[in-house]
């Protein structure tokens, strides 16, 4: 009997797989409009003079105007000079010549020069990655992320670290350089939304009091808000437009790279494949910029010795969601408009583990009720029983009962019931 369980089990998730797959997958084939080196010999400072600035990679991209800004990170070549000297840069570079316009060095606490915040040095290591504009849109201030989980506000005018917010006052804690892999903000909501690489999630967070906070003890942060990833989050982007976050999670297959979208409360909608031919050896950052968009792209090592050895920053073109396509036809993005009918898609993913999400369509105001049940027939979790206005909908479920105790694996049943209209799946939990 236990093996004719697992059996089935087996058969359904790939069936469940499937069906998932068919149900957000897009792929986008964009066309490379301009393309930059990203990264410069000029960008790094001089090391100890033996070797350390030999090859660099890159995070991150934003873009204002006429120019680019991205961080730029040198990977010695003797592996045990990282904590002496591991010089970031944050690099401003014009988007018709690629010429460097601003140029900011930073150095952790082993060095001889640490950098410094608010005029005190710094007591850490300094690995910058992501980086975004904030409430100011790039005006005064850019806002960067640090794999030891601090946040640094970054006056553009002189590259002084004016603040930073520590992520452990929330709870983060990674293993060492495996914090902050990449960094957006919603004008939205005024949040900022964190990628950390070892927890494989994205925070919705707050930097308190941001104009007046000066220090760590006065520089604080709440947490909005947290979901998994189906990978490490390597690049992070919110789109206004699309109110959607779009990840790079550093998944390669046969070449091809894949962009998954995200919405602000952490369900996944839909994965992109961007195809081979495209050029994307690892997105490591986007930027979207009206009918363009921007890909940092971590391809590495290029050695500073013998010039550049590619460009690594590309312009492509953007038409939004609505343009890609969707098992060979044009996809719908119904981000604005109320739909027609009751709907009640498969969770997703699954199988999963220990989190899926429920989506659902609510074309008028109603009382929702989402209950999940074991085969036999028993309440497991009510995840809502609440008025909900009309709109396309989402629940996340991460594998508890009501007494938030973890389920075993298995196959379970969720129902979402509005008035008269009922709708049931089956979903598997694997473990």
């Amino acid at each position: 009997m236990n093996i004719f369980y697992k059996f089935v089990v087996l058969i359904l998730i790939s069936i469940f797989h499937s069906f998932s797959l068919s149900q957000t997958e897009l792929t986008w084939t964009p066309t490379v409009v301009n393309s930059y080196v990203n990264a410069h010999s000029d960008a790094v400072s001089q090391g100890d003079g033996n070797g350390i600035d030999m090859f660099f990679r890159n995070s991150g991209v934003v873009v204002k105007g006429n120019s680019y800004f991205s961080v730029n990170g040198v990977h010695p070549v003797n592996q045990g000079d990282y904590t002496s000297y591991y010089p970031k840069s944050i690099v401003k570079a014009n988007l018709e010549t690629d010429e460097i316009e601003l140029l900011c060095n930073y150095y952790g606490s082993s060095s001889d020069v640490p950098s410094t915040i608010s005029g005190v040095d710094v007591d850490h290591e300094i690995d910058m990655e992501g980086l975004t504009f904030g409430p100011d849109n790039g005006e005064t201030y850019i806002y960067v992320g640090d794999e030891y989980n601090y946040i640094y506000q970054i006056n553009l005018s002189d590259c002084s670290i004016s603040k930073q917010w520590d992520l452990s006052n929330i709870g983060v804690s990674t293993s060492t350089d495996k914090g902050i892999e990449a960094i957006t903000y919603s004008s939205e909501t005024g949040y900022f939304y964190v990628g950390i690489q070892d927890d494989l999630e994205i925070h919705e967070i707050q930097l308190n009091d941001i104009e007046n906070c000066s220090t760590a003890s006065n520089c604080s942060i709440t947490l909005i808000n947290s979901f998994s990833t189906l990978n490490s989050p390597s690049g992070l982007f919110y789109d206004l437009t699309e109110d959607r976050l779009f990840v790079f999670a550093g998944t390669i297959t046969n070449g091809e790279q894949y962009l998954y979208v995200y919405t602000t409360n952490g369900v996944l909608e839909y994965f992109i494949t961007i195809p081979s031919s495209v050029g994307i050896s690892r997105g490591d950052g986007i930027f979207i910029d009206s009918e363009y968009a921007y890909i940092a792209d971590s391809q590495g090592p290029m050695w500073l010795d013998s010039g550049s050895l590619g460009k690594n920053l590309l312009k492509v073109n953007w038409s939004g969601l609505s343009s890609l396509s969707i098992n060979g036809e044009g996809h719908e993005n119904n981000k604005n408009t109320i739909p027609n009918s009751f709907s009640v898609y498969q969770n997703y993913p699954n199988p999963f583990n220990p989190i899926t999400s429920l989506r659902y369509d609510l074309p008028e105001d109603g009382l929702v009720n989402i209950t999940i049940y074991d085969m036999m027939g028993r309440i497991v979790k009510t995840l809502t029983n609440s008025s909900q206005r009309a709109g396309y909908k989402s629940v996340q479920w991460n594998a508890t009962n009501d007494l938030a105790q973890s389920v075993s694996a298995g196959l379970y049943i969720y129902r979402i019931q509005v008035g008269a209209f009922s709708k049931t799946k089956k979903m598997v939990l694997v473990k």
